[in-house]
């Protein structure tokens, strides 16, 4: 079976814990709402893509214990093929718990390190990247990725890219970059790779690099993207807030659903950006992930732009 987009790269266990107020040291915060669920940036991306009716796999490695089991669970609940996932014993997944101030709506973030060894190109893996359309990546283990990328470019597949690490791109070098053909930055990635006064000059900086697609997302505000260029804003829709944890994560999903659509870039990022609003209405990252047809009449309901 053909499965046009797969992504490589996070997947976590998120616990999500809405608070009465956020505690100071040696005080006491009530919790309102707790939730556990599957996370990370790719993973979360690809329960989007998923969500909204194209089938996406997963390939990475997993501690083989009861977390891992669990993330690895979440995955298959989502209809997201895992056969390039591997189970290793002995080695620690990241638990992330986020903890959402439900009077400010801010997120704080705890988390471990994984360990899990290099995700090697094996025979299924690629596989499912010959039989691709789009590889999406975050950039979290760069060197794999960087290899994982020249194969998919080599099979003349899209390659996705989620630049959120702006440090760790400087730190290895810019080197994925030239790689990735759609590449979609979080707010701070431009300044801290390109160093220029403002967000058009280093969105200009970067778009050297080659990239067909570049777009910055500006959370609330909405995002940026280099079109004909040109560095046009587009808003972001207006919801009531219970969470915005993934929904950059959703964006990047959405995008890649519509961009495998055929949709123009003005069109992926609407249909993003009401994808991402949807989820933010609902606590975790995958929780109010909405099907098309949601969006879609989401779109109709509500004003843009």
């Amino acid at each position: 079976m053909k499965i046009p987009v797969v992504g490589t790269g996070t997947a976590v266990y998120d616990i999500l814990l809405k608070l009465t107020n956020f505690p100071v040291e040696d005080e006491a915060a009530g919790v309102i709402e707790q939730k556990t669920q599957g996370g990370g940036m790719t993973a979360t991306a690809m329960a989007a893509v998923s969500r909204l009716g194209v089938n996406c796999a997963f390939f990475g490695n997993l501690g083989d214990d009861d977390t891992g089991r669990k993330i690895l669970q979440g995955l298959i609940d989502e209809g997201i093929n895992v056969d390039g996932v591997e189970m290793l014993p002995g080695y620690v997944n990241t638990v992330s718990y986020v903890l959402i101030n439900s009077k400010t709506g801010s997120r704080t973030f705890l988390a471990n390190k994984e360990n899990t060894p290099a995700i090697e190109l094996t025979d299924i893996r690629k596989q499912l990247i010959d039989n691709a359309e789009i590889l999406h990546i975050d950039g979290g283990h760069y060197e794999d990725d960087i290899r994982i990328a020249r194969y998919a470019r080599e099979k003349g597949v899209t390659v996705s890219y989620d630049a959120c690490r702006g440090d760790r791109e400087i730190k290895n070098g810019c080197r994925l970059l030239p790689l990735c053909e759609i590449v979609i930055t979080s707010a701070d990635y431009p300044a801290k790779v390109c160093g220029k006064k403002t967000l058009e000059e280093n969105m200009r900086e970067l778009s050297k690099y080659g990239m067909k697609v570049l777009i910055t997302t500006l959370g609330d505000k909405g995002c940026a993207a280099l079109i004909d260029n040109e560095i046009r804003y587009f808003d972001a829709y207006k919801v009531d807030v219970a969470d915005t944890t993934g929904a950059g994560d959703v964006f990047h999903g959405a995008f890649v659903y519509g961009y495998y659509k055929g949709f123009s870039i003005e069109e992926c990022i609407r249909f993003a950006s009401a994808t991402a609003a949807l989820k933010c209405t609902k606590i975790g990252g995958r929780s109010g992930i909405p099907t098309a047809d949601e969006v879609w009449q989401f779109i109709k309901t509500h004003n843009w732009q």
